[in-house]
């Protein structure tokens, strides 16, 4: 006797359990990518009335992002770099900014990866024949600066600054864009890193 057969409803809640229990292990997995990723090497040096940004980036590549780059699903990675003036017993003060993008993806056509470097007006593209080299690239930000001119300090507050970092995928699976849709997903997301407190002298032109 033939087996009876599955409603459709029955098979799509299937397919999306399962689309669904696929998401939820991606996430986990890039959760763990994220947790172990960190800033490092932060370093800040000032001058007329500007702080100039140095800083790297440790365990920045998961391990199955070269197949992911092979297939089409292109990364972006963001150093975000921020001056703050810290207020007692109350959020922090953001007082200006900048943003280091970096675009990654792999060229069929070439058989190499690709690595746009946007800083500022600035964007440099170089390439890469190994996931390694490309992971030696995107681990470091030079040299990124942004304006200190401080108002007069009170006794309890002082001026520092934070860098994190942050990547995500330009391309998604279509099976998890329809479920995703709503939610980025981030491979990477490193904690804010914070410098030692900045000498006042420097907010001087």
């Amino acid at each position: 006797m033939p087996a009876p057969a599955v409603p459709f409803r029955c098979r799509l809640r299937r397919a999306a359990a399962v689309a669904a229990w696929c998401a939820i292990a991606l996430g986990c997995t890039e959760a763990l990518a994220a947790e172990s990723a960190r800033i490092t090497d932060l370093t800040v040096k000032t001058s007329r009335a500007q702080v100039i940004v140095s800083a790297s980036l440790v365990q920045g590549l998961p391990a199955d992002v070269g197949d992911e780059l092979r297939h089409g699903i292109g990364k972006i990675l963001y150093y975000y770099v921020v001056l703050k003036r810290h207020v007692p017993f109350w959020m922090d003060e953001e007082l200006d900014s900048s943003t280091v993008r970096f675009r990654i993806w792999y060229d069929l056509v070439k058989r190499q990866f690709v690595v746009a470097r946007r800083q500022g007006d600035t964007e440099i593209r170089q390439t890469a024949d190994r996931l390694e080299d490309v992971d030696r690239l995107i681990s470091h930000i030079h040299d990124v600066t942004i304006l200190f001119t401080a108002p007069p300090q009170h006794s309890d507050t002082y001026y520092y600054v934070s860098v994190r970092a942050e990547m995500r995928s330009t391309k998604l699976p279509v099976y998890l864009e329809y479920f995703l849709f709503f939610l980025p997903v981030a491979q990477i997301s490193t904690p804010w890193t914070d410098s030692p407190p900045l000498p006042l002298e420097a907010a001087r032109p």
